[in-house]
């Protein structure tokens, strides 16, 4: 469902050069009744905006101040929205979504392995500095040196782990795809206010594009 509505949203506003109030409503409302983490989705949004902000600069720079601002606006408010859904919940949440619009099942079994062998990755490099201090490695040169090093490491061991992996599915049974049991998801006041909200932009912008 969110992936859906996030697509039609992205549509309605991609190539919109004014913003409206209607536009701003559903992603303020995702944030505030369906997102999981704000403090994590509000982390994320600012540090995102730092590329978004080199983008509109060069516009400025160009004397664009018009292409500036759309940009600035659209951006955040895909952002938005797109943290909102998504921030705070897990591969399999994203996985669910792919099943039930019928993707191809390689495809969702491909981004599964993928998502949990990076999942392993990230949480692994996130612990190397600290187990750097613990082995009285506190900073400088030698502190980024023995970091890459580690990290080069872990790498490598997801590789050889992806590889086991393969064989191992090879060896069970594994024939291209991951089955997934099939449950209800029950829709809430937030999930029904943003699909109004959305559908609400689509029907403006419809209303607009076809004058």
């Amino acid at each position: 469902l969110y992936i859906l509505l996030l697509t039609i949203y992205d549509i309605c506003v991609v190539g919109a050069s004014s913003f409206g109030v209607v536009d701003v409503l559903a992603p303020v409302a995702a944030f505030f009744l369906i997102a999981k983490d704000r403090k994590k989705l509000i982390f994320w949004l600012f540090g995102l905006n730092i590329f978004i902000l080199f983008v509109a600069v060069s516009y400025v720079l160009n004397g664009d101040y018009e292409s500036a601002k759309v940009v600035m606006i659209r951006s955040n408010l895909i952002l938005l929205l797109t943290l909102s859904f998504f921030i705070g919940r897990d591969e399999w949440f994203l996985l669910k979504g792919f099943y039930k619009l019928k993707f191809s099942r390689k495809f969702i079994s491909i981004v599964f392995i993928s998502s949990k062998l990076t999942n392993l990755l990230l949480k692994s490099a996130f612990k190397i500095p600290m187990i750097l201090k613990i082995r009285g490695v506190n900073g400088g040169l030698l502190f980024y040196k023995a970091y890459a090093g580690a990290l080069a490491r872990m790498v490598c061991d997801m590789l050889d782990k992806s590889y086991r992996i393969y064989k191992t599915m090879g060896i069970r049974g594994y024939s291209g795809d991951i089955v997934f049991i099939e449950t209800e998801d029950r829709i809430n006041f937030g999930d029904i206010l943003v699909i109004v909200l959305v559908m609400l932009v689509l029907a403006i912008k419809g209303a607009v594009w076809m004058l």
